[in-house]
């Protein structure tokens, strides 16, 4: 009878998409709140283990891939709620499955990239400055803290997809197709729609998951992403080379101060100007804002304490200056709720 209820229920999970913390913990309240609750029993792959159903009601929190979750379960309920941590620049909950949709978009790409019993390792090229870190970061720290006039910004293209390219020719139908669907957000109702806006992680994902041990391609995913890497270094020397100083250099772009001539495409893997002279405040690689239209703009890593003090569309630069922005969110399971704590970038 016990595992008859289990099919029932392992079939038919009544999900939720908590939009906050605060509505996942207040989920969390409604179904183990006035009662006692057991401890979801987890298998080693981290499901759910049939065993639980011999000591109901039972609830658990954890993590999952890029998201928590919540399982309660009394006999005749299975509910879960889910809050996703880190799929888009702001830690937004808006597409919990975004990663499943960049999957299935790029179905059989993976067949036509070599596995690592097949393909060479090779040395992950770095920043030379930052080799700690898998991805191409550099910051000139001599120029934190300070508003600079006469910058400008050279982005590339889709830079890991480009790369996915250059070192893995055979995967063009698939790049082909994504690229020319990005440069047409009208087929998915605007740019400024959150299918589009979706959509445009699509590329960074797939690669992403490359490295991830089910695929077996992570001697793939290094080739990729040094690269990339490669290439955003060799125009950084470049122009470093033609006198400038160089700001800023993450994956796909790399900010200077005064104009470099450079004739900018939309090709895909080439470089364009994103902005160009306009004042830039940097107090890292992963932290800085840049005027456009009278208006300064921000690009902080993840979520920090200012967020919880106003929204980021409201920030001024002042507010950028303060402490709050050097402290990054990270979310901690605290029994069976969801606690915001803080640490330095």
């Amino acid at each position: 009878m016990k595992k008859e209820k289990w099919l029932v229920l392992d079939t038919n999970i009544n999900g939720i998409l908590a939009a906050s913390l605060k509505e996942f913990n207040e989920y969390v309240d409604k179904y183990t709140s006035n009662k006692e609750v057991n401890d979801i029993i987890l298998t080693k792959s981290g499901n759910i283990s049939q065993a639980t159903l011999r000591n109901l009601p039972a609830a658990k929190t954890w993590k999952r891939d890029n998201r928590m979750e919540f399982h309660y379960i009394d006999g005749q309920t299975h509910i879960r709620v889910s809050y996703a941590i880190a799929y888009d620049e702001h830690n937004a909950n808006k597409d919990i499955y975004i990663a499943q949709k960049a999957l299935d978009y790029f179905k059989g790409i993976m067949d036509v990239i070599p596995t690592d019993d097949i393909e060479e390792d090779i040395e992950l090229f770095r920043c030379p400055e930052n080799l700690n870190s898998q991805y191409y970061n550099y910051c000139n720290e001599s120029l934190t803290n300070m508003t600079i006039d006469n910058c400008y910004s050279l982005d590339r293209n889709s830079a890991f997809l480009a790369s996915m390219l250059t070192v893995y020719p055979q995967t063009k139908p698939w790049v082909d197709k994504y690229y020319d669907d990005k440069l047409h957000p009208e087929r998915f109702g605007g740019k400024d729609t959150a299918e589009y806006k979706s959509f445009k992680q699509y590329d960074k994902i797939i690669v992403g998951w490359l490295k991830n041990a089910r695929y077996n391609r992570s001697h793939a995913w290094k080739k990729i992403v040094s690269n990339s890497n490669e290439v955003v270094h060799k125009l950084r020397k470049t122009i470093e080379d033609a006198g400038h100083l160089v700001l800023v250099v993450n994956t796909d772009a790399v900010k200077f101060i005064d104009y470099y001539n450079y004739t900018g495409s939309k090709e895909l893997g080439e470089f364009k100007y994103e902005w160009f002279d306009t004042k830039m405040y940097v107090k890292s690689v992963k932290s800085y804002a840049y005027l456009d239209n009278n208006k300064w703009k921000f690009k902080q890593a993840g979520d920090c304490k200012l967020d919880e003090i106003k929204p980021r569309e409201e920030w001024t630069l002042e507010d950028f200056k303060r402490k709050e922005t050097f402290l990054k969110s990270k979310i901690t399971i605290e029994g069976l709720k969801l606690v915001n704590n803080y640490e330095n970038i």
